[in-house]
């Protein structure tokens, strides 16, 4: 028989196997505004359909800029020190993830070419940056897609509105946005 720590470190990576293998990406909605007072919040939404409500406040692990995050360099990428885009590992995607709440009922099932997309967004710019409310804060949508090589997750701008706006022009930005309720 096995030690109990190592038990639970076999259960553990089963776990984050099954997460990576059952979730190649998520839909992310987050809402951030510091202005009057602390209001970041979200959802992930899975390739069946289903919606994992956050709060993103509670040891909440942040997405990572780096070179992997984008080839762009515009000032789009970051927000002060909110970065849109950027990377984060399985186990810190998981464990963000396990803190969600699911709901009841499902939306429909997401189909999307992944790789296709993915290259798509990656390549494509952004609409010029505009302010369009003070003190609003941030409304984002995301794509999140598994990247085997490099075995990390990595988020992708979709839309972001609020104190500045940006939308892809990625020919498959309206088709995702269709999928957020």
């Amino acid at each position: 028989m096995e030690p109990k720590g190592k038990q639970n470190h076999k259960a553990n990576n089963q776990a984050l196997d099954d997460f990576i293998q059952n979730n190649s990406f998520f839909l992310q909605y987050e809402h951030n505004n510091m202005a009057w007072g602390p209001n970041h919040h979200g959802y992930l939404i899975n390739s069946q359909g289903y919606i994992y409500e956050c709060n993103l406040f509670n040891n909440w692990n942040e997405f990572k800029i780096t070179k992997y995050a984008s080839k762009k360099t515009d000032s789009y990428c970051t927000f002060g020190a909110f970065g849109f885009e950027g990377i984060i590992s399985c186990e810190d995607l998981y464990n963000n993830f396990i803190k969600c709440s699911k709901r009841n009922h499902a939306l429909q099932p997401i189909k999307l070419n992944l790789e296709e997309v993915v290259l798509d967004i990656d390549n494509s710019n952004y609409t010029k940056e505009s302010m369009f409310i003070i003190d609003g804060g941030l409304t984002t949508n995301y794509l999140i897609s598994y990247d085997k090589k490099n075995n990390f997750y990595k988020r992708q701008l979709i839309k972001c509105y609020g104190d500045f706006n940006y939308v892809s022009k990625s020919p498959f930005t309206t088709k995702i946005l269709s999928y957020f309720p």
